[in-house]
């Protein structure tokens, strides 16, 4: 984590601690993790939008979606074995990944930094983004 990062980590973990209600938004590229640090004892929505390439290299791959690309990864290179290809998964802490897809929520009962990804452990190839909204809903 860059400098920059930091600060802005910090910068969202107060605005979670002291607004009344919250929402966050930001790009995941899909070549990249994104992580955030989130107040404890409310539940999240999280929605996802946005396209990306896999495979560039390969024009015939299917283009993924934060829901995945309508095929299911069962191989060594995916964070979540089982679930589809490319879809939005997330990290609680140091919980294993799990499938979110285009929307979920999140409790989450101590204060946790969270990590974004797409399911795939061969980033460097990807192009694109997803869209990601994080909203506090209820303590």
């Amino acid at each position: 984590m860059d400098d920059g990062e930091a600060l802005r980590a910090a910068v969202q973990y107060e605005i979670l601690s002291t607004a009344p209600s919250y929402s966050y938004t930001f790009e995941l590229a899909t070549n990249s993790p994104k992580t955030v640090e989130l107040t404890s004892g409310y539940e999240y929505a999280v929605t996802a939008s946005g396209q990306a390439t896999l495979w560039a290299e390969n024009p015939d791959f299917p283009v993924s979606s934060p829901s995945g690309n309508g095929t299911t990864c069962n191989t060594y290179n995916c964070l979540v074995p089982g679930a589809p290809t490319g879809a939005l998964v997330v990290k609680v802490g140091d919980s294993s990944w799990s499938l979110l897809g285009s929307h979920g929520t999140l409790n989450l009962p101590y204060p946790e930094e969270v990590s974004f990804s797409v399911n795939d452990r061969r980033l460097e190839d990807n192009i694109g983004a997803y869209r990601v909204n994080i909203t506090r809903i209820r303590q």
